[in-house]
């Protein structure tokens, strides 16, 4: 007996961070305009925030504010790139949404080093989060703020990488 997801509708268990990387060739291709690129990196930073606070609500609506600002985009970047936006405003689990930050975060990464922005970021890591498998983060802020861990472990982490 199996079962049958929704036509459309990811969840948790066929989500895979992996299977919706985009490649630096993919990033510099689609040539995003700064508005689009400025729009998703704060719009990131927002549900980083959220999840800094462990507040799945805030995480959600950022989500839903990104998706809405940026709902007439046609860029097949854009679209992969909202896939995970898309499943943290689907959810008010605080933990499937940093199941799907951490994707985000790696996809942001991406689209961080390969465009231009005119906001400092840094990269950020944490050793502990998913039973010590670790995962980073984008920041725009040196001192560290754990998303994947918010107040229990809000300074956990380090800056791997500044972002220019």
């Amino acid at each position: 007996m199996g079962l049958i997801a929704c036509q459309g509708t990811k969840t948790n268990s066929d989500y895979s961070a992996d299977a919706n990387m985009i490649s630096e060739s993919e990033i510099t291709s689609a040539k995003l305009d700064a508005e689009t690129t400025k729009q998703l990196i704060t719009g990131y930073l927002k549900i980083k925030d959220a999840l800094v606070n462990t507040n799945a609500e805030k995480a959600a609506y950022a989500a839903d504010e990104i998706l809405f600002n940026l709902e007439q985009n046609d860029s097949k970047i854009v679209n992969q790139l909202l896939e995970e936006v898309q499943l943290i405003a689907k959810t008010k689990d605080v933990k499937e949404q940093r199941i799907y930050f951490k994707g985000l975060s790696s996809n942001i990464y991406t689209l961080a080093k390969n465009t231009q922005t005119e906001i400092d970021l840094y990269q950020q890591y944490c050793p502990m989060v998913f039973d010590n498998t670790g995962a980073h983060w984008i920041s725009d802020k040196e001192k560290v703020f754990n998303p994947y861990f918010g107040d229990k472990m809000l300074r956990c982490g380090k800056v791997t990488e500044v972002i220019e």
